[in-house]
């Protein structure tokens, strides 16, 4: 996929423009312009192969996108419906990464064509494009480590197990310049977090040297304008790091009952993990099957099977200890 001209990239905006559900807008873009094959829609949308043929179908490029273009109204809709795009697309690059419903090579391909669509999207120079180059810039830091982070199954392997010496060192140098790229001007967003913390793992040559006094200052300085329950759990996860997991639990107990939180098997699992650190394995135990059951991604769902085997075999073991003990 090459650049998208200008022409082109108002083309798309103002088609997407009425199209009033947002999955659709996305649908639209990843049809005509990544031309990623429906049976992979399906997939990423959990939705029948069917319905989405049938609305591609009722897609209308627009061919004169310049009626309006010069009013200011028409530029901050420009502008919002790319901030959806950046929001949408940063979504399912986290998504599809994590995920082996798709193959290796799906997978850099999805992100390299995400990359140079949002690069066409800053040549129209809108006031979002430190927002966007923080994004490319998260891309490019995440997609460096896609051939160390899953082994010859399919199976994550985390951070601290991952070899290092085959993550992908220009992708990682392109990603430090459009994080340069994304400090001009004023505007801070999740992608800039994202992208400044990805950057300490990625700086890192191993994981016990992670910067994690610089990613906390991170997530307190991004705080002081978003109280993201979100943030406030990754937070709790470094604070465990640098002082103890009891602190991290404490956190996250705290914003359990978040409502952008609660129904999130992420919330459950970092419980579970904290739990599991401090030995605490019924606990463990519970949440981990709490995060199971919230859970539609086959992966996850393997990894917390995992967890809750660990889980009952330590309870067995402390069981029998403490039997043996009573005699």
């Amino acid at each position: 996929m090459i650049p998208l001209s200008r022409i082109s990239i108002y083309q798309i905006i103002a088609t997407t423009l009425n199209i009033d559900d947002k999955n659709f807008k996305i649908i639209f873009i990843l049809d005509k312009i990544f031309k990623i094959e429906t049976n992979y829609l399906e997939k990423m949308f959990k939705m029948h192969s069917t319905k989405i043929e049938d609305k591609i179908k009722s897609f209308n490029l627009v061919t004169d996108p310049y009626t309006h273009i010069c009013t200011p109204e028409y530029n901050n809709l420009i502008e919002n419906e790319t901030d959806l795009y950046a929001e949408i697309l940063g979504e399912f690059h986290n998504k599809i990464f994590y995920s082996s419903d798709y193959s290796s090579s799906f997978k850099k391909s999805f992100f390299f064509k995400a990359v140079n669509f949002l690069l066409s999207i800053t040549k129209l120079n809108l006031h979002n494009n430190t927002k966007l180059y923080a994004l490319i810039s998260h891309i490019c830091f995440i997609t460096s480590k896609l051939v160390s982070a899953f082994d010859k199954y399919n199976r994550p392997i985390t951070l601290r197990e991952q070899d290092r010496s085959k993550w992908d060192r220009k992708l990682i140098i392109k990603g430090l310049n459009y994080l340069d790229k994304s400090a001009a001007g004023y505007q801070i967003s999740i992608h800039h977090l994202q992208a400044a913390v990805a950057a300490c793992h990625c700086l890192a040559n191993t994981y016990e040297d992670t910067d994690w006094h610089k990613i906390l200052s991170l997530y307190d300085q991004y705080l002081q304008f978003d109280k993201s329950a979100h943030i406030e759990l990754q937070r709790a996860v470094v604070i465990s790091k640098l002082k103890n997991p009891g602190l991290g639990l404490k956190i996250a107990e705290a914003i359990k009952n978040n409502k952008d939180l609660n129904r999130q098997p992420i919330l459950y699992s970092t419980i579970a993990n904290f739990h599991l650190q401090l030995h605490n394995y019924e606990q463990a135990l519970d949440n981990f099957k709490t995060a199971y059951q919230l859970s539609d991604i086959g992966m996850d769902r393997s990894f917390y099977t995992k967890k809750i085997k660990i889980c009952d075999k330590r309870i067995e073991m402390m069981n029998r200890y403490y039997l043996n003990k009573s005699f």
